[in-house]
């Protein structure tokens, strides 16, 4: 059995350092060039807590009766929605340096790959997170894009609370008011 000797490869590699020198610069120059070519790639991210109902349901019943994840999910389809998505092409002037997109259809659908929602299931206490996440290749629209998602979040959600409070308000009026009218009925009697 022959014993391993280091020095028969260090003669090996000094024999061949220029190739092995040359392999490292042309690979360094190599990453340098992709570097300084390939554009800057932008990335914002905000995270968004939703909370359940706090008031126990011994006094209240809840006012929405869907869970939290499917009402993101139809929060997530508005805010992604055709017209919120040129409104926010038009308010931030996204894609104007790029002339190969021409209809507004491009656009929409350049700004829809750009963006991602992420829902995590209930955790600590039944609340959910979910987070948007814009890559972008201007720091500044990337930060003001993602802040306008999240805002247009957080507003899709309170119109659709409100509107679910006001048919509950709706319903326990007309009830108050059926059961006012039967109570009279049974005093008249």
């Amino acid at each position: 059995m022959e014993t391993f000797d280091i020095s028969k490869y260090i003669n090996m590699a000094l024999r061949r350092k220029y190739w092995i020198i040359m392999t490292f610069l042309m690979t360094v120059l190599a990453g340098l060039t992709y570097t300084l070519i390939v554009p800057k790639v932008y990335e914002a991210e905000t995270l968004i807590l939703v909370q359940p109902q706090k008031v126990p349901e011994d006094f209240v019943r809840a006012i929405v009766s869907t869970t939290i994840e499917d009402r993101l999910r139809t929060i997530t389809q508005q805010v992604t929605s055709r017209t919120n998505l040129e409104k926010i092409i038009k308010e931030y002037q996204l894609y104007e340096e790029h002339e190969g997109m021409s209809t507004s259809d491009e656009m929409i659908d350049a700004l829809r790959e750009s963006i991602n929602i992420d829902v995590a299931q209930g955790g600590r206490g039944g609340s959910s997170t979910f987070t948007i996440t814009f890559r972008g290749r201007d720091p500044k629209k990337v930060m003001q894009v993602t802040n306008a998602l999240a805002s247009n979040f957080i507003s899709e959600n309170l119109k659709i609370r409100e509107s679910q409070a006001l048919g509950t308000s709706v319903f326990l009026a007309d009830e108050l008011g059926s059961v006012q009218r039967r109570l009279l009925e049974k005093e008249e009697d």
